[in-house]
């Protein structure tokens, strides 16, 4: 089932190239064993058989196999852990319904295609394996953590020929954001952006970001908003984990996508403010704007939209949330509550039911 009806085109970049067709790398993996047998007695065994029995409510996919928490391993070479030489993506799921996973399989695949990853899964597979972890969900909401690593190779920075790639997916309950910083806004400081130039590939090569965050974090902020230039011409780029967005005058502002990440809300928020009627612009924003806006929020699929009620400890000029981001926070819902309308749910399986991705 697709995330796609009622929304097509929503959040295609123009002249996207289509995701490649699968290179028939495919074979079978063997179960992962989280205890091996003693080679001359055997003990252990029937622990590891236990461990493997497939039960129904796994939150780990792992090459084409639900596993548990035990039996989810990947070699310590593998490229993504040594060189964050991988791909991500996070989809987020209500009431067992996928929103928008069509527009992050075709962004993971698109970027996939960009940096030569080896292509191990179609994307239908992967869809599938989204699909059997929101199955195996006990909680009907939450989100999909999926990576796409270049694989096991020797520790060199440039690849070998011939690696295969490894994929996994993790099932996450959902960070709810509490009601009242929803209604209260949050405190976010900017901090130079530091990242590398190809921040429009979403890498889990994070280290930058992660900095960046943590300095938030000890001045007692929630999210980090980076810049670029010095002085007056300092623009704004994009939040450590979120889009970002100003109002002034009633007319909406975000930073225009040029070296940054396309992200999947933040052009639902733009369909949704078009669709009620909301001027919005997609352009170069000052730092000094975010700072005198009359409102500023943060987009992200794990969080929605969450107003910014300060900036490096000033408040903003509305009220928060302001009247803008509140109509805003309406369309969204409405946008959401339709496409997931139209998306089919998942059953969910039992402890009985657990069974291996079709390749």
């Amino acid at each position: 089932p697709s995330s796609r009806a009622g929304l097509a085109g929503m959040v295609a970049e123009p002249g996207a190239a289509p995701p490649r067709r699968s290179s028939g790398l495919l074979r079978r993996q063997s179960s992962s064993a989280t205890l091996d047998p003693c080679p001359e007695c055997g003990r252990g065994r029937d622990r590891m058989r236990r461990e493997e029995r497939p039960r129904g409510h796994e939150r780990f996919w792992l090459n084409g196999r639900f596993v548990s928490d035990r039996g989810a391993a990947i070699s310590l070479l593998d490229r993504g852990l040594l060189f964050g030489d991988s791909l991500y993506e996070v989809i987020r799921f209500y009431a067992r319904r996928t929103f928008l996973a069509d527009e992050h399989l075709d962004r993971l695949f698109r970027e996939a295609t960009e940096i030569e990853l080896p292509e191990r899964f179609t994307r239908e597979m992967i869809g599938r394996a989204i699909r059997g972890l929101v199955a195996r969900s006990p909680a009907p909401d939450g989100l999909v953590l999926l990576h796409w690593t270049r694989g096991e190779g020797p520790r060199r920075l440039a690849p070998p020929p011939g690696l295969r790639g490894n994929v996994f997916a993790v099932r996450l309950d959902l960070p709810l954001v509490p009601g009242p910083l929803r209604r209260r806004g949050v405190d976010v400081i900017a901090v130079p952006d530091e990242r590398w130039h190809g921040a429009h590939i979403k890498s889990t090569n994070l280290l930058a970001s992660v900095l960046a965050r943590t300095r938030a974090a000890r001045a007692g902020a929630w999210e980090a908003v980076l810049f670029r230039g010095r002085g007056a011409r300092s623009r704004v780029t994009e939040a450590t984990g979120s889009s970002v967005f100003v109002v002034r005058r009633g007319i909406l502002a975000t930073p225009a996508v040029r070296g940054l990440l396309p992200g999947i809300t933040r052009s639902a928020i733009l369909l949704a403010a078009r669709r009620a009627g909301i001027r919005a612009e997609e352009r170069t924003v000052l730092l000094s704007e975010l700072r005198n806006a009359d409102e500023a929020f943060l987009t992200a699929t794990s969080m929605e939209i969450l107003p910014i009620a300060r900036v490096d400890a000033v408040p903003l000029r509305c009220a928060v949330p302001g009247p803008t981001t509140r109509k805003l926070v309406r369309a969204f819902a409405r946008l959401r509550d339709a496409a997931l309308a139209e998306t089919p749910p998942v059953r969910p399986i039992g402890r009985g039911g657990a069974r291996r991705t079709p390749e």
